[in-house]
């Protein structure tokens, strides 16, 4: 609601319903995937999108980041996944790199949650995780979708049918 109404948005035009994908995360705590109080490297594909990326030195930073823990990468599905895993095997050779599976849940079950630029930052912050990120990610505290069960979708149907009145 803030960051609407400081864009401009009036606060009576605006109901905070959530975010269907983004307000249950705590579903994701029961769940199978094998490691546990590690630090999850969810990337980006910044390099994918012609964008600039010093890889290299943002595999030097988890490297820093993570000191001594596991260290988990899940990349990103249209990143090219066989220079991926290079690079980072050669900077963090113990990193452990899936190029599929439920980012969701990793990330329930790590202690520290780095990304470059993805809403995945939001589900880390929902759970109480420590976050690095590209994005500001004070912002990114203040910006994070209410939990509320699940509920997103059901009251986002009730603005519909009221506007629709």
């Amino acid at each position: 609601r803030k960051h609407f109404v400081k864009k401009g948005v009036k606060d009576d035009k605006i109901t905070v319903t959530g975010i269907p994908n983004f307000d249950n995360v705590k579903e994701f705590e029961k769940n199978d995937f094998p490691y546990r109080d590690h630090v999850l490297v969810a990337t980006t594909d910044t390099r994918e999108n012609f964008k600039w990326d010093n890889r290299m030195k943002f595999l030097r930073q988890v490297r820093d980041i993570a000191k001594g823990r596991q260290v988990v990468f899940r990349l990103h599905p249209n990143e090219n996944h066989v220079r991926s895993t290079r690079e980072i095997l050669k900077v963090i050779p113990s990193a452990v790199v899936y190029t599929t599976g439920n980012t969701s849940e990793m990330i329930a079950n790590c202690h520290t949650l780095v990304t470059q630029y993805s809403s995945v930052a939001y589900i880390g912050l929902a759970l109480g995780k420590q976050v690095h990120s590209y994005f500001d990610v004070d912002e990114l505290k203040e910006l994070c979708p209410m939990q509320n069960g699940g509920k997103s979708a059901e009251n986002i149907s009730v603005v519909c049918r009221e506007i629709l009145q």
